[in-house]
């Protein structure tokens, strides 16, 4: 939700009491001013964000990951949209959202048109811009609710090749059925299998962060090459036997026998 204004100051005078006082008490012996801190480094800066401009910055993703992913919080689009735990309640209250010609009943989908465009007032865009951000979710019927970079599903697909998973798909709930179920597994092929997904979460989620709050972007192909390198590595740490399945995982891992240690036979 969104911060209080209070609040942000309070935490930036903490942070400005640190850099200038090493956080001891007393008056603050201001340096340099606090927008100038908060500039890129690249810029004469110190790199320090803003805390103002990350909770603007974070409050439409916010808004968007509970509308179309949060199960927990149940704000899909069969789900009220302005209930209690809903961030528009921030600020938004009931009586507006009354007052627009709307339903405190209304869910998500109710506020969807046919043309997939928001219903709310166009008033509303300049009394409260964080909206402007918020591109209206994709309505299909008897379906949970998904949010996601499709890229980004693409650079499971492209590690996925990589090993043999069976019949798991994109989904969190596949991926996490097939661990539960190999968890105790000692074939190589699992125990790979196993490695793989916590490379792959790490690098994603850093990827979903970097586009969040930088404008850097890599690309699917190559956010999958720094995952499968990244397995590559920890693969050549193990000890191999001669079984001709294990050689086949060194193929398609491209790892070359003398780079390997082998168990005798």
């Amino acid at each position: 939700m969104m911060l209080p204004s209070s609040v942000i100051k309070d935490l930036e005078k903490r942070l400005r009491r640190f850099l200038w006082n090493g956080g001891t008490q007393g008056p603050v012996r201001t340096k340099v001013a606090w927008k100038d801190v908060c500039m890129p480094k690249e810029e004469g800066g110190l790199g320090i964000r803003s805390i103002m401009d990350v909770n603007k910055t974070l409050l439409p993703s916010h808004i968007w990951s509970l509308i179309t992913n949060r199960q927990s919080l149940s704000l899909g689009p069969m789900d009220p949209l302005i209930q209690v735990e809903s961030p528009l309640r921030s600020f938004i209250t009931p009586r507006v959202f009354a007052n627009a010609g709307f339903s405190l009943n209304n869910t998500v989908a109710d506020i969807v048109a046919e043309d997939g465009q928001w219903l709310w007032p166009q008033a509303w865009y300049n009394l409260y811009q964080v909206l402007i951000n918020i591109d209206p979710p994709q309505i299909i019927s008897n379906m949970n609710d998904r949010f996601s970079w499709k890229d980004l599903e693409e650079v499971w697909i492209l590690v996925r090749k990589m090993v043999d998973m069976g019949s798991v798909t994109d989904t969190w709930v596949s991926i996490l059925q097939w661990m539960e179920l190999n968890a105790n597994s000692k074939t190589m092929d699992h125990i790979i299998c196993i490695i793989l997904v916590a490379p792959s979460t790490y690098f994603i989620w850093q990827e979903r962060n970097s586009r969040l709050f930088s404008q850097a972007q890599r690309s699917a192909s190559v956010l999958a090459k720094v995952i499968i390198d990244t397995v590559r590595l920890r693969i050549m740490r193990f000890k191999f036997g001669k079984d001709p399945k294990q050689k086949k995982i060194l193929d398609r891992w491209l790892i070359s026998e003398n780079n390997m240690n082998f168990e005798p036979g």
